[in-house]
């Protein structure tokens, strides 16, 4: 699908908005409204900052930052309630960067939502035409892929 296409959409979401309860039915609103099945993520549990004294990755800053991970996970947990009768999933992959964080990730998750670890071998697919691997993870960065879904209480 191109991104031409009328049914594709580029909307500002504002993960904390989560953890402020003036906002949260606007959010809950524009995720009904949305009507996922599929949430795709990569390399979101990072914040892009203006300081300059970090390393650059791709003209951005990006922060591996411990204190986005609640209102990202109330986030995809609001996405991936459903009405009982549909069926959702959100697939994270993730570079582990900082064993930490990953760790706090997964952890803050596993509270609110149901996570599986999917087994890949990335090193040996071709991910893009006439390349092994994408320049960015020539360094050996490993990437971890998660499948998350609704944890009915």
């Amino acid at each position: 699908m191109s991104s031409a296409h009328p049914a594709v959409h580029c909307e500002e979401l504002d993960w904390t908005d989560t953890q402020d309860a003036s906002k949260c039915p606007t959010m809950l609103r524009f995720l009904q409204k949305a009507s996922q099945d599929l949430i795709i993520g990569a390399d979101i549990v990072c914040q892009i900052s203006s300081s300059s004294h970090l390393n650059k990755a791709n003209g951005n800053i990006q922060v591996y930052d411990p204190s986005i991970i609640l209102p990202l996970v109330h986030t995809l947990r609001m996405a991936l309630e459903g009405n009982g009768s549909e069926f959702k999933v959100a697939l994270i992959a993730l570079a582990v960067r900082n064993q930490a964080t990953l760790t706090k990730f997964l952890q803050t998750a596993e509270e609110y939502l149901v996570v599986e670890k999917l087994n890949h071998d990335l090193a040996n697919e071709e991910l893009f035409w006439g390349m092994k691997r994408p320049i960015d993870m020539a360094n050996e960065t490993n990437v971890e892929i998660f499948k998350l879904q609704y944890r009915h209480a």
